[in-house]
């Protein structure tokens, strides 16, 4: 059992580890294009869902509203989402990107993709999919109800 729980301990480290120096490249990597962490993840979810409301786009984030809503306050003044009310209810904001954002979407996944390529060159599609599988097991097992 011992052995086990040491297996468990390293796998929760090395997860820390590989996130942790996995967020510092990719924040100073977005430097070059003045956009913090947050406020790419928030352009990327709105990319893959336009037109999501605040009350939406947070938990897809796990951030708070009023978090997100300075993240959108931000990107807004930069004018690269807009806000919008629902035409069905005018309580509810709407945040999609801006064409200026629209256009640099092709190049900003290019170089995106290109700087992920570069973690990965000396590991196999073979072993990345069993990378994948492996932590989708993981993730599944954490997420049930009664453990």
């Amino acid at each position: 059992m011992a052995e086990r729980v040491d297996k468990i301990e390293k796998l929760r480290f090395l997860l820390r580890s590989i996130n942790r120096r996995m967020e510092h490249y990719f924040t100073v990597y977005l430097q070059q294009y003045d956009i913090t962490l947050p406020q790419f993840l928030l352009l990327r979810e709105v990319y893959r869902n336009p037109n999501l409301s605040l009350t939406e786009l947070s938990p897809k984030l796990g951030l708070a509203n009023s978090t997100v809503c300075g993240i959108v306050d931000r990107l807004e003044k930069r004018e690269l989402v807009s806000r919008t009310r629902d035409t069905n209810d005018r309580r509810v904001v709407r945040i999609s990107l801006t064409p200026k954002m629209l256009t640099k979407v092709k190049d900003f996944q290019l170089s995106h993709a290109t700087y992920l390529m570069q973690f990965t060159v000396n590991i196999s599609d073979a072993e990345i999919e069993q990378m994948i599988s492996s932590l989708s097991l993981l993730q599944q097992e954490l997420e049930r109800e009664d453990v």
